[in-house]
């Protein structure tokens, strides 16, 4: 089958990965049609199917055989310690150091291999999905031995309180609808819609056909466009030419704000391809909106593309971004970061961005992206919390949201940089072009705001929140 794809996406004359993740898509229809129709009453069958198919796709349709034993052996490493030691507190802790572990190996692995890092497939993407819910299964485990008011809303319903059987928990893992592509699912997830539980007393069960095109369409043309101009952002030497080079630095800091956009388009392409195949097969369903009455179908939603690109600042972006990942991160690691009793703070946000970075590669362009991400989010609540509030009730603030808006587009695009392009040398030229005016920008809120000139800029921020009717914060050194 690989070498068929292969052979095909020569003609066509696309990488033949690309090829080959929209294969897995495409197919996932009409094998989750027929997963859909096996009953709960026959668990067995039910799981085998779903953990074949998942098996084909890595072995089969990508011939990652050795890859696809590896993620096994993984995922019974997870699975025993959970078994074993379910109410130890360093379980989750020493399960998530190994798993980041062998992850980080099969980074420089394929990174230091000499093949096509940025377009062939490999098994990291898979790995950094199936990581997701190794790292949670064991922490939902070791949350049934706490008491409930030790513990959040979403901590009491995604905790597991009998152990599953190891076919479903290897289903769950190889479930295919998002293995390639991702987003992950919990077990609790998983669990509740194999056992046909997913859409609880609703009856009939609730259709979305019309969504699901809608969906394939936007996923058609998010792909279109990417194959058209979207690797263009990756390419280092188009940084590098004269006319790019030559041009002045409204245009370059541009520049990188409209390649960052068509960079994001090949994400747009696979996550929403993806939602629809979870909404085909009822994945999806998240329950009737208690405001509207309609059905919600966003349990597998990873991207919103209108907030991303039309966020007024990053912490809206990193909202609507890789949604589910940002609520693995969230609620395995930052909130996890933090001492019991303990709100967290800049720590639990640089630990973050940091697992983040690792989590994603080795490459530096990683690192450089996440650490500049870090510091937007500490700097987007100083200014939030001095800047926003004297614009509030006014009318210039519709003015603020424009202006808040092209920065915060501006900014994304500086620090999209690095993680497409991915080497340093490449990522420290295009910056330099443009003279390093995020950091410039964030050097001068530092002392503006948080710095030496804090005790002459906040009282004049004071008399200006006056005008307005609200009061601003008198040392922004408190925020965490």
């Amino acid at each position: 089958m690989s070498s068929f794809v292969d052979s095909i996406a020569t003609q066509v004359g696309i990488h033949p990965d690309l090829l080959k993740i929209a294969l897995c898509i495409v197919l996932s229809f009409p094998l989750g049609s027929l997963v859909k129709r096996i009953p709960s009453r026959m668990p067995l069958v039910k799981d085998s199917v779903v953990i074949f198919i998942g098996m084909f796709y890595l072995s089969g349709i990508f011939s990652l055989y050795k890859e696809a034993l590896f993620m096994i052996c993984l995922s019974i490493l997870t699975y025993a310690l959970a078994t074993v030691f379910p109410r130890n507190k360093h379980m989750p802790w020493f399960n998530f150091t190994i798993q980041m572990g062998f992850m980080l190996y099969t980074h420089c692995l394929e990174q230091f291999s000499g093949g096509d890092y940025v377009n062939n497939i490999g098994i990291s993407g898979t790995q950094m999905i199936i990581i997701q819910k190794l790292t949670s299964f064991a922490w939902n485990v070791y949350d049934n031995s706490k008491p409930d008011d030790q513990l959040s809303a979403y901590q009491k319903e995604m905790r597991i309180s009998s152990r599953p059987s190891f076919l479903r928990f290897l289903a769950w893992v190889f479930f295919f609808p998002t293995l390639m592509t991702g987003p992950a699912c919990t077990y609790h997830e998983y669990d509740i819609w194999a056992n046909e539980k997913i859409f609880g007393n609703t009856k009939p069960q609730p259709r979305c056909g019309a969504l699901i095109l809608r969906r394939l369409g936007e996923g058609l043309i998010w792909i279109v466009l990417y194959m058209k101009t979207g690797y263009l952002s990756s390419d280092n030497e188009f940084y590098l030419k004269d006319w790019y080079v030559s041009r002045s630095f409204l245009f370059k800091a541009t520049s990188l704000w409209i390649l960052g956009f068509l960079y994001r388009t090949k994400y747009y392409a696979a996550w929403t391809m993806s939602e629809a195949a979870c909404m085909h097969i009822g994945f999806s369903y998240n329950g009737i909106d208690s405001e509207t009455g309609k059905v919600r179908w966003d349990r597998m939603s990873n991207i919103r593309p209108v907030g991303v690109e039309f966020g007024q600042n990053i912490r809206g972006v990193l909202a609507d971004w890789n949604i589910i990942t940002a609520s693995w991160l969230r609620n395995y690691v930052y909130l996890r970061v933090v001492k019991e009793g303990k709100k967290p703070g800049a720590r639990a946000t640089y630990i973050t961005f940091l697992v983040s970075a690792l989590w994603h590669g080795t490459r530096p362009g990683y690192y450089l992206t996440f650490i500049t991400a870090a510091f937007y989010q500490i700097f987007g609540k100083i200014y939030r919390r001095n800047l926003r509030p004297i614009f509030v009730g006014t009318k210039f603030k519709a003015v603020y949201d424009i202006l808040t808006w092209l920065v915060t587009q501006y900014a994304l695009g500086y620090a999209a940089m690095p993680f497409m392009l991915l080497n340093f040398t490449p990522a420290f030229i295009v910056w330099a072009s443009v003279y390093f005016y995020i950091f410039v920008g964030l050097a001068i809120s530092w002392i503006l705001l948080s710095g030496p000139l804090r005790k002459f800029v906040l009282p004049s921020l004071r008399k200006l929140q006056n005008t307005s009717g609200t009061a601003v914060p008198k040392d922004t050194r408190k925020e965490k």
